[in-house]
């Protein structure tokens, strides 16, 4: 930090050029153009032009969040980065990395609460599964429903053979 003080202090004001003969010129740098401009070339006892030496230090740029889809990577990120989830990633294994992000103490992005997503998702996942237990419980039904008329009518069609078998056998009998 006192580096950067330091800097803006010896930092100096860049004034135009002729800026004190003409009035309507504004203080604000303009580059001088001229072919026998005296300030263009910086010349001994000239003000300074600005130049990339005078800029100040810069703040460290944030890491960019990482993406994660499976829990491997998640392992590989330090504490305290910010990650998001990749949109390839299910449900279900969404909720296994958000819980272990939450152990790491990593922001996710696109989620404000993980635990209320967190409780939201898994009540939902149990809705779905009472959903499909008893979409196959009335299949199983319906399986068995058909089984049981399919053996009936199996059964009509045994019986009704039988009798004309036996009708032929005694019409057989009469006519020898």
């Amino acid at each position: 930090m006192k580096q950067i003080a330091e800097k803006t202090k010896k930092k100096p004001v860049f004034l135009r050029q002729d800026i004190y003969k003409k009035k309507k010129l504004k203080n604000v740098w303009r580059k001088p153009k001229g072919i026998h401009s005296k300030l263009r070339r910086t010349g001994r006892g000239k003000r300074n032009i600005p130049s990339i030496g005078y800029g100040s230090k810069k703040k460290p740029v944030e890491k960019k969040p990482a993406r994660i889809s499976s829990i491997k990577e998640l392992g590989m990120v330090e504490k305290g980065r910010v990650i998001y989830l990749s949109g390839k990633v299910g449900l279900k294994k969404k909720i296994q990395i958000i819980k272990e992000a939450g152990k790491k103490d990593l922001t996710i992005l696109g989620i404000k609460d993980t635990k209320a997503f967190i409780e939201r998702e898994e009540e939902e996942r149990k809705k779905n599964k009472e959903k499909r237990k008893r979409k196959e419980e009335k299949k199983e039904e319906a399986n068995k429903q058909e089984k049981e008329e399919k053996a009936k009518e199996e059964l009509k069609e045994d019986k009704e053979k039988k009798e004309k078998e036996e009708k032929r056998k005694v019409l057989e009998k009469k006519t020898k």
